[in-house]
């Protein structure tokens, strides 16, 4: 990394050629990967922020599989709803977990993400219909 004007312990980048060489160069290769040890890291407020947004649709999604499985033990469930809650919770996990295998990608994670948020919302609206 080059030697930066420092303020405090975050060093200050005030041009693009300042960015160390990995973050300048695009990543090629396959978009849904583990990282390779030759990968930079991915910010911390990109992971942050990332991590977020998949704990919000986790404990939103574990809302929704409680009320659900709380209305199938019951007997109350129309047939239609328990394959279509199992099909919008797996659908919505694996939208999360690519987002988060392809992190190093630009855009491909936050749009992973809003995917994995449409299935979350559709087993919302299921479980108010439905009851």
């Amino acid at each position: 990394m080059p030697d930066a004007p420092t303020t405090g312990w975050l060093p200050m980048f005030t041009e693009t050629t300042d960015l160390p060489a990995q973050r300048r160069e695009p990543i090629t290769g396959r978009p849904f990967r583990m990282p390779a040890e030759t990968d930079p890291e991915p910010s911390s407020r990109r992971l942050l922020a990332m991590s977020c947004w998949a704990g919000t649709l986790g404990v939103l999604g574990l809302a929704v599989a409680i009320r659900s499985l709380a209305a199938i033990f019951a007997g109350v469930a129309p047939s239609w709803y328990e394959p279509a809650i199992v099909a919008t919770g797996v659908t919505g996990i694996a939208f999360t977990v690519g987002a988060f295998a392809s992190i190093h990608r630009r855009h491909l994670p936050w749009a992973m993400l809003t995917l994995a948020t449409f299935p979350l919302s559709a087993a919302m609206a299921a479980t108010a219909v439905a009851f």
